[in-house]
């Protein structure tokens, strides 16, 4: 199959994957039992509050702010609205979330970025007002409530789109309840954008929406927190050690491990909060089972107590838990930040004053035992000026100014085909790109990835083997120990079986570089990460380096790629061909003698072309 071929039937497998899904998440079942909001039976007149079960965050903002409605005397109803309004669309979600931030981290960073294009943001905005917008607003009508607040970006965009259309007659409140906003969680129509810091506020003042700053959004259980000394005695937790809360949000999502392993290095006493995630506290508590200063903690009930007790938290993502800690005056410390999201609130929330960004993991350690040996006392979050949130949300009953309108007059978000076709152009450009060789190279410059090859540093060349035979694996393994020699060996699942234990030698897994037709991702996936498993139960070495079948490596690669290993950007090359970079002999088909042979021939090519040869690391470095 040629390579026009192989496109074409590439883009048409994902035009029709985005059709399927689309029309699945979209298409109208047979009436599920729905669960209604709770209306208490009197006549003051209702706020519904609409949320999503997407991570922690979004339902802890919307309980914070019906908390603060009933507390003035208004009645609320809180709904998981997503979840009503497509429950094909909220488990879509809910999964990819909790595993792209889980397996594939790179890849909700690409996403996060791709969706912030203005051509992109409209062509979601307008998909969820189509597809879903008849459904929210059947929810919305069946409470009849005075005003309408959203905590999640999915539902404030189709609020917005009902809004703009005069579909819905309410006003609509959008709450943000992260430091860094990204363009999509703010909407066009929405009567009103509620932010925690007023870092944030330009976000939605750019598309003509009033905006306010209130108090950070917690529940009422916080604001009656206990004395340290209370909390402390309560939780059974030592009276005069400093202690490092670590939260990884409601999914135990980041590097708690190594934040706990540095806390402990630091002389700190730690209590880890894995929220969910079972499976982490069980792996948790059996790795800390000896450290008398370490609490593995999970889903609670108790964080009001948690942080009155703590001296610091250290935490990956911002969100609702730092604003908790904001509320208690504990100071922040942000590390190994999750990507998208978690990176922009650490970026902003620095700026505000509001945390410290631990940038390198050896930091935190030193951050640490300095703060705990008085050298240098860790600085709590800055206040500022802030509403209300009660006060901020009923002001949105208010009539509201004129909208903001662009030198020609219209209103920001007007034109909405000549947007659409915009994000449609913007799709496909993304895709054409995610099937380019650019797309890794851009990938690994933006996300700060290593990827050897990418960018080769001029004089350097690093060489890996590809072995697909026990023998000849055997073989190439021996030469490599015995001479110390910097090549990397990568191997297939059938190569595997001719490694022996311990050699020391850096082994990456090859997909096969022989298939004449485009498999499957996930056939590719298994494939390779079986390979990996093979890998590491035969030799005990972890798959360092990932190396692909085509010479044209894109983003595919990425996704399929055995973690925690690295993508290589290698093509094999004649002896004519070797320059800077990685290079990669095929000994696929060679008997042993021969392999090692050719190997030493083409080390003597690489050092009479004056290159010096270094390892993958080397390259990457």
């Amino acid at each position: 199959m040629s390579d026009r071929d192989q496109f074409l039937v590439l883009m048409a497998a994902l035009l029709a994957m985005v059709v399927v899904f689309f029309r699945y998440t979209g298409r109208r079942r047979a009436p599920a039992p729905r669960t209604r909001p709770t209306v208490p039976d009197d006549r003051r007149p209702t706020v519904l509050v609409l949320s999503a079960a997407v991570g922690g965050g979004h339902n802890a903002a919307a309980s914070a702010v019906a908390a603060a409605l009933e507390a003035a005397g208004w009645r609320t109803a809180t709904l998981d609205a997503l979840q009503q309004m497509s429950p094909q669309l909220d488990a879509a979600l809910r999964w990819g979330y909790a595993t792209m931030l889980r397996r594939a981290p790179w890849l909700y960073e690409i996403a996060f970025r791709c969706f912030a294009l203005p051509g992109m943001r409209d062509l979601i905005r307008l998909g969820s007002g189509l597809l879903y917008g008849g459904r929210l607003l059947r929810i919305v009508e069946e409470t009849r409530p005075a005003l309408v607040v959203s905590t999640y970006p999915v539902l404030t965009a189709t609020l917005g789109y009902l809004r703009r259309r005069g579909r819905l007659s309410v006003p609509a409140v959008g709450v943000v309840s992260d430091y860094g906003v990204h363009p999509m969680w703010v909407a066009p129509g929405i009567d009103q954008h509620l932010f925690v810091s007023s870092i944030s506020t330009p976000a939605a003042r750019v598309i003509g929406s009033r905006v306010a700053v209130v108090e950070p959004l917690v529940g009422p259980e916080f604001r009656e927190a206990p004395s340290r000394a209370d909390a402390r005695a309560a939780l059974g937790l030592p009276p005069d050690e400093f202690l490092a809360l670590i939260v990884g949000g409601a999914w135990g999502i980041g590097d708690l491990e190594g934040a706990a392993e540095r806390a402990v290095r630091a002389g700190v006493a730690a209590v880890i909060v894995t929220g969910h995630n079972d499976a982490l506290r069980r792996r948790l508590t059996r790795r800390f089972a000896g450290a008398p200063r370490v609490r593995v903690q999970g889903w609670t009930s108790e964080m009001p107590r948690l942080l009155a007790a703590a001296d610091c938290l250290i935490q990956n993502a911002g969100g609702v838990t730092c604003l908790e800690a904001i509320h208690c005056r504990v100071p922040i410390l942000i590390y190994e930040a999750v990507p998208g999201h978690g990176r922009l609130n650490a970026e902003m929330m620095e700026r505000a004053g509001a945390a410290t960004w631990i940038r390198r993991p050896e930091d935190l350690e030193a951050t640490l035992r300095a703060a705990a040996d008085g050298r240098a006392p860790l600085p709590p979050p800055r206040p500022e000026p802030a509403r209300p949130v009660a006060a901020a949300v009923l002001e949105t009953l208010r009539p509201a100014p004129a909208a903001t309108t662009s030198a020609g007059g219209a209103p920001r978000w007007s034109s909405p085909v000549r947007r659409t076709l915009a994000g449609v152009a913007t799709v496909v450009l993304l895709v054409l790109l995610s099937l380019s060789s650019w797309s890794v190279a851009l990938a690994a410059r933006g996300l700060r990835m290593d990827v050897p090859g990418a960018n080769p540093a001029p004089g350097l060349v690093s060489v890996g083997v590809l072995a697909t035979d026990p023998a000849t694996a055997r073989a190439v393994e021996q030469v490599v120990v015995q001479q110390h020699l910097p090549v990397t060996v990568f191997v297939d699942r059938a190569a595997v079986a001719g490694l022996t234990p311990a050699s020391g030698v850096v082994f990456g897994v090859a997909e096969d570089p022989h298939a004449s037709v485009i498999s499957a991702p996930w056939q590719v996936r298994g494939q390779v990460r079986d390979a990996a498993r093979a890998l590491r139960a035969a030799t005990g070495s972890t798959a360092h380096y990932f190396l692909p079948a085509r010479q044209d490596v894109n983003l595919t690669a990425l996704a399929v790629m055995p973690q925690p290993a690295h993508l290589v950007f290698a093509e094999p090359r004649g002896t004519a061909g070797i320059q800077p970079g990685v290079y990669v002999i095929d000994l696929s088909g060679m008997p042993p003698d021969v392999a090692v042979q050719t190997i030493r021939q083409r080390l003597d090519v690489i050092q009479g072309k004056g290159l010096r040869c270094v390892s993958l690391a080397q390259l990457a470095s």
